[in-house]
């Protein structure tokens, strides 16, 4: 499961009017969050972390190989889900587990002066 992707699918399901089919979506991101609060590149159908070609250490330096749009393009998609089922329960259920943590991260990665630390983007460049 690639995290972007599952969100995209998931914003279509609620577009066409299957927003419950979503919940097990967001249910696992909330399992799979990292302690750091983002979601890592790929996951296998269980759960577990999927290989990956984003390296951990990049010249020589430790490197978090990530890409920022999957962490928040969940929580885009989980507000399109509110926002067509109105479903503050589920919502609830999600928000100190993943909502809090992936903002909080999201805010939290940056250098001086609020310019994001790189990422990998959606071609797979840093």
């Amino acid at each position: 499961m690639w995290p972007r992707d599952g969100a995209l699918v998931s914003i279509a399901m609620i577009k066409a009017g299957f927003p419950e089919f979503t919940k097990s979506f967001f249910r696992l991101c909330k399992d799979v969050l990292w302690w750091a609060g983002c979601l890592l590149h790929k996951y296998n159908p269980d759960g577990t972390l999927g290989s990956s070609w984003h390296p951990w250490i990049d010249y020589g330096q430790p490197s978090l190989p990530i890409q920022e749009d999957e962490t928040t393009l969940i929580i885009h998609a989980l507000w399109k889900y509110y926002e067509a089922t109105g479903d503050l329960e589920f919502v609830k259920e999600l928000y100190g587990l993943l909502v809090k943590k992936a903002i909080l991260f999201l805010d939290g990665y940056n250098y001086p002066k609020d310019i994001p630390v790189e990422s990998y983007d959606l071609w797979e460049e840093r």
